[in-house]
């Protein structure tokens, strides 16, 4: 889940903050250094209609030439291009490629801007798909910028056009940061109609409409922050030191790698990350966590919050010296019979909340099957001292130790020819050696022997 913060203010006071702020990012933070603002206006026949005591169109060049003024002003990073719909054509022709991009990129004198908008006469259409599509090819390729799209209608597609496609393209893509969509007088109802192709605000007047218009394009320009909450099972994010990766979410590319961290207040730090595109977000616990499809709101601050409640184990024999400290556990997924970690005996490892199968690779293995762990336990599990066989014979023979569980013979070491001195540890227990001699070449003539062997003593048997 990702929650947003809208900053409040002017887009004087925003960029202000910007550009005092921009001198204080370090080289590996995203910080574009230009950045493209396409304005997407509907001039659709409705474009006509009175509102707010003006046509919707004299109102959205005025507030667009205003803002077009005080962006080239206030940031040398900006270029603005102006792309309109529905203006070439009468609605009697029903052209649902009434599309043109009618001022490209660039800084044009304000004049020059006014002189264009003033040509174009609302009259067609409204192909917000197609117009959308053609947007994506509007932006030169650069690396090093960053592209914003804001659409400003007072309708909705009325070609078929599928706006979630379009959506689709430009975050795919990578082209720019989820379109800002002002509606004009359209009602909040709309939200659902516009999610799938970016972010939507309803202006019930002119005076909400330059609100709008302020906010969403100081949001084009600020940076964008990015918190990672890792949470514990009361869901508070302390879960930290983990390792973090991104990945673009439509290509699968490697983005970021991070080791998750915890700032001064003991919140995690923060990211500046590229907004455009959607990551799909791993976290290196035991076992994984990924997160797909996370989008940012560009030019506020981001926090993913991600559940990451776990506890640990304690593998121990409560021995001085920790003599048993190359001894391994294999740590088994339950769910997945995955392997996940090696873990060694008198260590502690943090694990996911979760049931897990141990196999400690112990003569036999000790195997614990269904170990429940829940977030904030620590599970202590006492592996016992070995005691140790010790064959010494001087005959020639093939030997081998089992164990009888549950009526059923298993094998636990298989010593092949035998030596004049053979040592194995064994866990304690009641074991039977199964041995036949060279001289005595017939199964006839294979002998068991019983024996037990005690936590810390040696057991010897002579031939």
């Amino acid at each position: 889940m990702v929650h947003h913060h809208i900053a409040k203010g002017s887009i004087l006071l925003l960029l202000c903050l910007l550009m005092a702020n921009a001198h204080a990012q370090s080289a590996d933070k995203f910080q574009p250094k230009k950045v493209r603002i396409l304005f997407v206006l509907d001039g659709s026949g409705s474009m006509l209609d009175p509102w707010d005591g003006n046509e919707r169109f004299d109102i959205s060049k005025k507030l667009l030439l205003n803002m077009i003024d005080s962006l080239y002003k206030a940031d040398p990073r900006v270029e603005i291009g102006v792309r309109v719909f529905g203006h070439q054509s009468p609605r009697s022709a029903k052209d649902c490629e009434d599309t043109k991009l009618v001022i490209p990129f660039g800084k044009h004198p304000t004049e020059a801007v006014k002189s264009k908008l003033n040509a174009l006469t609302p009259q067609g259409w409204t192909p917000i798909a197609f117009s959308m599509f053609r947007a994506a090819e509007d932006f030169p390729v650069e690396p090093g910028v960053q592209n914003a799209i804001v659409l400003i209608t007072d309708g909705l597609e009325t070609c078929d056009g599928d706006i979630c496609a379009a959506g689709q393209l430009l975050t795919n893509k990578k082209i720019s940061v989820r379109p800002f969509i002002i509606g004009l007088g359209l009602g909040k109802d709309k939200q659902d109609y516009f999610e799938c192709l970016g972010e939507y605000y309803d202006a019930s007047s002119a005076v909400e409409f330059k609100k709008i218009l302020d906010l969403v394009v100081a949001r084009s320009l600020n940076n964008t922050t990015t918190q990672i909450e890792l949470l514990d099972h009361n869901n508070k994010p302390t879960q930290t030191d983990l390792p973090i990766t991104l990945y673009d979410a439509h290509s699968g590319v490697l983005l970021y790698n991070f080791l998750h961290a915890l700032g001064p207040t003991g919140r995690p730090d923060t990211l500046w990350l590229d907004p455009t595109g959607k990551y799909d977000i791993t976290v290196h616990s035991f076992p994984p966590i990924t997160v797909n499809d996370v989008a940012l709101k560009p030019g506020i601050h981001n926090i993913i919050r991600i559940p990451c409640a776990s506890g640990t184990i304690k593998l121990t024999d409560n021995l001085p010296g920790n003599p048993l400290s190359s001894v391994q556990c294999l740590v088994l997924d339950k769910k997945t019979n995955r392997t996940l970690n090696l873990q060694l005996v008198n260590s502690t490892q943090e694990y996911l909340a979760g049931t897990y199968d141990l196999e400690i690779l112990t003569v036999p293995r000790i195997i614990k099957h269904n170990t429940l762990l829940k977030g904030g336990q620590e599970l202590s599990i006492y592996v016992p001292k070995p005691g140790s066989l010790q064959i010494v014979s001087g005959r020639a023979g093939i030997a081998g130790i089992y164990q009888l569980v549950n009526g059923q013979m298993q094998r636990v070491h298989e010593f092949g020819q035998l030596q004049p001195k053979n040592n194995i540890d064994l866990q304690p227990g009641e074991y039977i050696l199964v041995l036949r001699w060279d001289d005595k070449k017939r199964s006839e003539n294979t002998e068991q022997v019983k024996f037990k062997i005690n936590s810390g003593a040696t057991t010897t048997l002579r031939y």
